[in-house]
């Protein structure tokens, strides 16, 4: 416990990640793997069956101290944490528990989920005892499930990283995947598994770069095409012959998030990734909760395919890997409708089954089934060409964005790549004055999480919005100095400054809000260029915007 309590003490000491990181990899090499394996387990949001819950607990509190259910009501107001309310509110001990993070977690925490209330509610007192305020803290954390990592998650995996030799990607998957601490199961986690390893690796997905704000955004001939970027988690989905898995934008495992997506992507053949947009699944027609659960919520619109049977295609053209996605897509859909119709098993590649069995007299049956599932796998919406002219968007679908996509090239490094170009249909431009920005908890350009922009009313400048996006890092660290050289007040992490820089920004939606002085908020907000030139664009007036806003 002792070394848990210094973790969390220097993890809120210092607030830079290159010094949190080094904090960290002194942890992993100085804790023996069975405190390791509990520390992890707690870390990523598992929790312990203890039958032990809040109203137990200040039952607990109450029969060794005076505080009556005002105090500690009260006392829980100033702290906003009941697992800290209750340390607090203890006796304090002056001596602190000398047992490692496992001794605590089996003499203290396992047993409480088969013992009768009277002896659930003993050791828990004989475990405040022996520990400290702090530990305290961590132990009622844990009886309640609450006890969270002091830092990302992501900064974990760089140390898991760096410690063990896999990389992020590798360690983020095996500590996704479920796993019962032990010294032996944690020492197994960081075994190197050179060829699994290699299978797991998803691709660096090229970024989203230059935007085309015009009314048309390819010309006739060119021979780009609009691929449908919906509101959704940007993913890559990945099915080889040691790996099946589903890899967010920042190379994140997210397939136990989607078991459905999962499940359909072992009917991809091996040596197959494709890339896409997870999104919402309409259903149609009157369904039950148990009908919504089975026909699954989730669909993957695919709009790249990145490897085909275990081939990269990182330097073909799109067209080209596009008509073998369109091709992958209609061969294995009818295979999965067929299985789905006789009420087979989602898991089994068909890859991996001989031939004969998908002949048409086997795949037959006169009982009726249930409806077939649709194959949660598919194209996203394409146009070769755009019309200006034709009726808007409907309401909630103005902020989605199309890919151009054509034969440049953007492998085989997207890292180097410009991205992707982008179309925002419903996009709209305006002039507005930096006003201020929030603090943020690093130094340089993250000093500062957002900045704020002001429109024109009358003879003062109102809040419209705030954004981070379209400066580079050199550019955000030059303006967070600006903004501490130029700073007018500072009213806890909000730094207002003298309005003497304007930009040229453009949004996507203008919604009501009730908490901004304007009455709006910008939805979308980016960075496109400062104006320098004080004649050459005036600043955008409030009633231009309200004259947009959409409820």
């Amino acid at each position: 416990m002792k070394q848990l309590e210094k973790l969390f003490d220097d993890l809120d000491l210092v607030r830079q990640a290159d010094s949190r990181l080094s904090i960290l990899k002194e942890y992993l090499q100085n804790t023996p793997p069975e405190d390791l394996a509990w520390t992890l387990y707690f870390f990523e949001n598992r929790r312990l069956s203890t039958r032990a819950g809040s109203a137990m607990l200040k039952k607990l509190l109450q029969a060794q101290t005076p505080w009556t259910d005002r105090v500690i009501e009260q006392t829980y107001q100033q702290v906003k944490d009941l697992p800290e309310t209750l340390a607090l509110l203890l006796p304090a001990n002056e001596q602190s528990c000398d047992l490692s993070l496992s001794s605590v977690v089996v003499q203290f925490l396992l047993p409480l989920a088969r013992f009768s209330q009277h002896a659930r509610g003993e050791t828990i007192r004989c475990a405040w005892q022996t520990m400290s305020t702090s530990q305290r803290v961590l132990f009622n954390k844990m009886l309640l499930g609450g006890l969270r990592s002091p830092v990302p998650l992501e900064l974990w995996y760089r140390a898991l990283s760096r410690w063990s030799g896999l990389p992020e990607p590798v360690v983020a998957h095996r500590l996704r995947q479920p796993w019962k601490p032990s010294a032996t199961q944690v020492i197994n986690l960081f075994k190197p598994r050179p060829q699994e390893d290699q299978d797991l690796m998803p691709y660096s997905l090229a970024g989203l770069g230059m935007e085309v704000l015009g009314p048309t955004p390819i010309e006739s001939g060119s021979g780009d095409t609009l691929v449908a970027l919906k509101q959704g988690v940007r993913a890559q989905m990945i099915r080889r012959k040691y790996a099946c898995e589903l890899w967010s934008e920042t190379k994140e495992p997210i397939g136990m998030q989607f078991p459905e997506l999962l499940a359909a992507a072992h009917w991809l053949p091996s040596g197959t990734v494709i890339e896409g947009v997870i999104v919402e699944q309409a259903i149609a027609g009157p369904t039950t909760p148990k009908r919504q659960k089975d026909l699954g919520c989730q669909m993957f619109l695919a709009h790249d395919l990145l490897e085909h049977q275990g081939q990269c295609l990182m330097d073909v053209a799109w067209h080209k890997r596009a008509h073998g996605l369109t091709t992958l897509l209609e061969q294995w859909q009818d295979t999965w409708s067929r299985q789905q119709t006789l009420g087979g098993s989602s898991e089994m590649n068909p890859d991996c089954v001989q031939q004969e069995m998908f002949q048409d007299e086997v795949m037959t049956s006169e009982e009726a089934g249930q409806p077939p599932i649709d194959f949660p796998i598919q194209w996203c919406e394409r146009r070769e060409q755009w019309d200006p002219e034709a009726p808007s968007l409907r309401p909630g679908q103005e902020s989605r964005q199309w890919l151009i996509k054509g034969d440049q090239e953007l492998y085989p490094d997207p890292s180097l790549s410009v991205g992707w170009r982008v179309f925002y249909p419903q996009a709209r431009t305006a002039c507005l004055v930096l006003k201020g920005a929030i603090r943020g908890d690093g130094e340089g350009e993250q000093a500062f999480s957002d900045y704020l922009f002001a429109a024109q009313d009358e003879q003062e400048l109102v809040w419209v919005g705030q954004t981070q996006d379209g400066w580079s890092h050199p550019e955000l660290g030059d303006l967070a100095a600006w903004v501490r050289e130029h700073r007018e007040s500072q009213k806890g992490p909000l730094t207002t400054v003298k309005p003497r820089r304007r930009y040229r920004v453009r949004f996507l939606a203008v919604r009501p809000s009730a908490r901004a002085a304007s009455g709006l908020r910008l939805e979308g907000l980016k960075v496109l260029q400062e104006i320098s030139d004080p004649a050459s664009l005036a600043t955008t007036s409030l009633n231009e915007l309200k004259s947009l806003l959409e409820d």
